[in-house]
């Protein structure tokens, strides 16, 4: 009988299928690299969405994973390698927002629209950034015909579409950036050691098989993925975590050679 590499559960191939189906688990991660032909079907369908969520992802999250997938150009399921993006502030304007790295092209500050008026007010203006000023225009101006009110430039022309206003929008960021980025155990450290122990069990139980990833080894790397890393000492778990930072991070933590 073939037991689910998380959670040892007897698995099935009902049809439709219930939380103990045998599914298809990507050895590493397919936002990271991972192949179709490289899977096993000894995960249940409820383990691979559970540890899909609470392993893989918060692992492909971290902005040294990203930066590394846009090293290599690894693409997600959309056919697209996603821009990575940061919590940042800009200090000229005392606002927050996203810093985004996008796989090509310079990064830049993305800051919330922060119309100024009202519909009820007669009067709205946007001074940011113009591909958020599009989609609020369209918005508003649905808004307006179904209310049965016509919107008006300031020349007092109407507004059939969002391209006169876009062609005015400018994009207010100052110079100054500063990224929020702290390196802890909740958000740095757990997600990246778990993420590479789930790759080790994954490769472990493809290439050993069965005799290693059952046995209290394997039974280990299993545990430290269901347990929070400060009770990690009783398992027995020992090592390092290794990683080199990207130049980028570096500079953002102003870390030098």
């Amino acid at each position: 009988m073939k037991k689910c590499l998380y959670t040892y559960r007897v698995l099935n191939r009902n049809s439709p299928p219930d939380d103990n189906t045998e599914s298809k688990e990507h050895i590493i991660p397919y936002a990271l690299g991972g192949s179709n032909d490289f899977v096993t079907y000894d995960c249940s369908k409820r383990a691979n969405n559970d540890f899909g969520r609470d392993i893989d992802a918060p692992f492909v999250a971290l902005p040294i994973v990203g930066f590394k997938r846009h090293e290599f150009g690894i693409q997600g399921q959309s056919g697209n390698v996603p821009p990575i993006e940061m919590k940042a502030t800009v200090v000229e304007l005392n606002e927050e927002g996203t810093m985004v790295f996008p796989h090509e092209g310079k990064p830049y500050v993305n800051l919330p629209l922060k119309p100024n008026g009202s519909m009820s007010e007669g009067r709205i203006a946007f001074n940011r950034p113009p591909e958020k000023v599009k989609a609020a225009v369209n918005g508003l101006l649905k808004k307006a015909n179904r209310k049965g009110f016509t919107v008006l430039a300031q020349d007092l022309s109407p507004i059939t579409d969002s391209t006169t206003c876009t062609q005015s929008a400018t994009r207010q960021t100052g110079q100054t950036v500063q990224v929020d980025m702290k390196l802890g155990i909740g958000n740095f450290f757990e997600p990246w050691a778990k993420g590479i122990l789930k790759i080790v069990l994954g490769l472990g139980h493809k290439v050993l098989g069965e005799q290693w990833s059952f046995s209290p080894s394997g039974g280990r790397i299993r545990m430290a993925l269901v347990k929070p890393s400060m009770q990690w000492k009783s398992i027995g778990i020992k090592g390092d975590v290794l990683c080199q930072l990207p130049p980028e991070i570096r500079t953002l933590l102003r870390i030098r050679p």
